[in-house]
């Protein structure tokens, strides 16, 4: 089963759990240990219950901390926390590494029990009590057991969903669904809802979310289409690399050359794409399509909300795990009204302005 590690109440895992806490938690040894440091020291408390290696705790910890993989990251980073290119992280001995302040707020318990030993008998594999469901917000981990993702999705969109059912427990899934619109992924991307089964993701518990890239048209001259985001999880410097080679082989008539013109962390993704001028075999139109067709600007994922039936399943036991309806609605709204934030994905239910364009 996918989630069989991921826990809903906090969507972590009892290794992502240790590192958090471990944050918070660890006792010191001395001002020079950061607090990554010390999330390692608790990986090592835990190894003579589980079999985890001491790296097992701080390589989720990572993850949590990278705004390009975690939509909405649990841990406030300071230092080489890895890149969107697929960069290494450095080591937890010269990296440093806070609780959010969106964990702060979304977690009770963060700071479980105080005592003399810290975590040294906490169990890892109780989840936290989170306000939100983290599990739909940052949605399955890369690399969880299965082929399948857990996608996710809006903050504001979710917190929406909830209060609505806090006021009727039977909103049928079409009400949820006109205020979550789909998932949202952190590096952004153009959800085509024609070539998706959002249906059958969120009514059925599985379905396909097809993810393309942001391409935008400069008219010229001279022309070009500019890429302004990649799909979930693709990395930057092999799309371009991988653009640059077909282009050479010609195997896309319509474009004269690729341009890296990104600048992290600023501009992270700026891929301009020359356009040859008067190619009467090769409109912008055309040659997008053959772009999605034949290279990483688009993806498919294949998603599931399994073992939940749908999105309503899956919301409806998350409040069941809340002491109380009205507390977990105000909850969300106060958790909506400080850390919402815009739609990052969007959702193409029509056919591409851009390709309506090119034909006319």
């Amino acid at each position: 089963m996918l989630h069989h590690q991921l826990d809903l109440r906090d969507g972590l895992d009892g290794c992502g759990r240790a590192a958090l806490l471990g944050l918070e938690q660890a006792p010191r040894r001395g001002g020079t240990w950061s607090p990554l440091h010390r999330a390692l020291e608790v990986a090592l408390r835990f190894k003579n219950e589980a079999t985890w290696w001491p790296w097992a705790a701080c390589e989720p910890l990572y993850r949590l901390a990278q705004p390009w993989v975690t939509r909405y990251p649990l841990v406030k980073g300071l230092g080489n926390f890895g890149s969107i290119d697929g960069g290494a992280p450095g080591g937890p001995m010269v990296v440093e590494g806070h609780v959010s302040d969106l964990a702060r707020a979304a977690f009770e318990d963060v700071i479980p029990r105080p005592s003399r030993d810290g975590l040294r008998h906490y169990p890892h594999d109780t989840p936290l009590a989170a306000r939100l469901p983290f599990l739909l917000l940052n949605g399955s981990a890369p690399g969880a057991p299965g082929p399948f993702l857990l996608p996710p999705h809006n903050l504001r969109e979710v917190a929406e969903a909830l209060i609505l059912l806090t006021r009727d427990v039977d909103t049928p899934v079409d009400d949820l669904l006109d205020v979550l619109l789909g998932p949202d992924f952190p590096t952004g991307g153009e959800v085509d809802a024609e070539a998706s089964d959002l249906d059958g993701l969120y009514r059925r518990g599985r379905g396909t979310v097809r993810l393309r890239a942001t391409v935008d048209l400069v008219e010229g001259p001279p022309a070009a289409l500019v890429v302004t985001s990649l799909p979930y999880l693709v990395a930057r410097t092999p799309v371009v690399r991988e653009l640059a080679a077909r282009v050479e082989d010609g195997e896309f008539p319509g474009v004269e050359g690729v341009r890296d013109e990104s600048a992290p962390p600023d501009v992270p993704v700026r891929i301009v794409i020359d356009l040859a001028p008067g190619a009467a075999d090769a409109s912008p139109g055309t040659t997008l399509d053959r772009l999605h067709a034949l290279t990483p600007l688009a993806a498919t994922y294949a998603c599931t909300l399994r073992p939940w039936r749908s999105i309503g399943h899956l919301l409806r036991d998350f409040l069941a795990t809340r002491p109380d309806a009205i507390a977990a609605a105000r909850d969300a709204i106060k958790l909506r009204d400080r850390f919402g934030d815009e739609r990052r994905t969007r959702i193409a239910r029509r056919a591409r302005d851009l390709r309506a364009g090119a034909s006319s």
